[in-house]
């Protein structure tokens, strides 16, 4: 089952400017390379709407990450699969329901973002059609989705819905839990307004579907949300949702037993500073004490260390651990991973721009995910050379949930 579908897709992604290689690695052009220098940058053009990647690069086309993301969820219903509106299908039950997704960004973030939703519980408002005119199993398109958003805009402000004063920055569109025939929750990253006009919200919307309820449960909305704020899906196209990134990250995965955003993400949503990253770009051993992602920590408390090979690829360790919103994590220790900001044959998007290296190869994995959790510690794997890059990643001391690493690049 696929998490989301991103609707609108538009545009590419080019190689940013070029540098100097030595053993495979971008020589840096100074001395010592601090963490901005391993951002991989966005397109030429910087953000296109519809386009996510994992690069840096301007963000005014993506939802506020830090401070007040102001969100608004509505309830809506239909003729063929009217909401019973009472028990767990009333439109409060449905509010405590999606309630915690709040919670999941205040513990993630480290409270740099207020995730505020206005959520009008008033009514369920009937759409127009039945089910099956917005049915996404059916091969969404963008033209489709934006039916049903601009349906449900309409049969709100028509319904005594109060229209908003100044736009919100993303728009939740809840259906009844009867609505079995509203299979998938969809996100679009376009400005929604009303046929009439009505600005509505400025980063786009998303609209829930029954996979919500019978299987994603609330972290739907932070999944989605994440693409709003311009995090790609980590999992591949008709694919396994584990297939790339295994039981971490809610992108990759839903339902992961380390869902919360890789140390790159959280960089790229500023949850995490330059200077808590290590960058090498040169030959050579350093040695780095790194900290689990889940705590905020002090600044310059490292978080990740990234070895940056050229403008479009990297490679990232990290530390996770069982605290926040990974509590339940059924692997700790230090993660490795692989991002690709864009195709290096020049075809722009590339899908798994994340990919974590399985250290303990046909182990099984953690509960049963396509990909093994195999982390390095020093209970388990304890040095890892790391195929195709040169690289030798050993852990080297454990002080609580911390980690001593050394890194040997040649």
């Amino acid at each position: 089952m696929r998490p989301s579908v991103i609707t609108l897709l538009v545009g590419s992604i080019a190689s940013a400017a070029t540098s100097v290689h030595s053993h495979g690695l971008t020589r840096a052009l100074l001395p010592r390379a601090n963490g901005g220098f391993c951002k991989l940058t966005a397109s030429s053009g910087g953000e296109v709407r519809g386009v996510l990647h994992e690069g840096f690069g301007p963000t005014n086309s993506c939802a506020p990450s830090k401070g007040v993301l102001n969100a608004f969820m509505l309830f809506v219903d239909f003729a063929d699969q009217p909401a019973r509106g009472t028990g767990s299908d009333s439109t409060t039950a449905l509010k405590t329901f999606f309630a915690p997704a709040a919670d999941w960004y205040r513990t993630s973030s480290f409270n740099l973002l207020k995730f505020t939703v206005n959520v009008d519980t008033s009514k369920f408002y009937r759409l127009p059609a039945n089910t099956s005119a917005y049915d996404s199993s059916r091969a969404p398109t963008a033209e489709s989705h934006l039916k049903y958003i601009r349906d449900a805009v309409d049969a709100y402000l028509s319904g005594g819905g109060k229209a908003p004063s100044a736009p919100y920055d993303i728009l939740y569109i809840v259906p009844t839990r009867n609505a079995l025939g509203i299979s998938t929750s969809l996100t679009t990253l376009i400005p929604i307004r009303s046929r009439s006009g009505v600005p509505f919200s400025r980063f786009g919307a998303t609209t829930i579907g029954k996979n919500a309820y019978t299987y994603w449960q609330y972290k739907v909305i932070n999944h989605e949300t994440g693409h709003s704020m311009c995090l790609p899906d980590l999992y591949p196209e008709g694919g396994a949702v584990g297939q790339y990134v295994g039981g971490w990250d809610a992108m990759g995965y839903i339902l992961a037993t380390s869902p919360d955003y890789f140390a790159w993400n959280k960089w790229k949503l500023g949850w995490i500073d330059d200077n808590q990253v290590d960058c090498i770009t040169d030959p050579g051993s350093t040695t780095h004490m790194v900290y689990p992602i889940e705590v905020k920590g002090v600044s310059g408390e490292t978080k990740a260390v990234v070895v940056k090979r050229n403008n479009t690829m990297a490679l990232v360790a990290e530390v996770r651990a069982k605290a926040g919103v990974d509590i339940a994590a059924c692997a700790t220790g230090v993660v490795l991973y692989t991002v690709q900001n864009a195709d290096p044959r020049g075809k722009g998007y590339v899908r798994g721009p994340i990919r974590v290296i399985d250290t303990t190869p046909r182990s099984g994995g953690c509960d049963g995910e396509v990909l093994s959790d195999g982390t390095l510690s020093l209970e388990k794997v304890k040095s890892f050379p790391v195929p195709g890059w040169n690289v030798t990643v050993t852990v080297t001391e454990k002080l609580g949930d911390a980690y001593r690493i050394k890194i040997d690049v040649s």
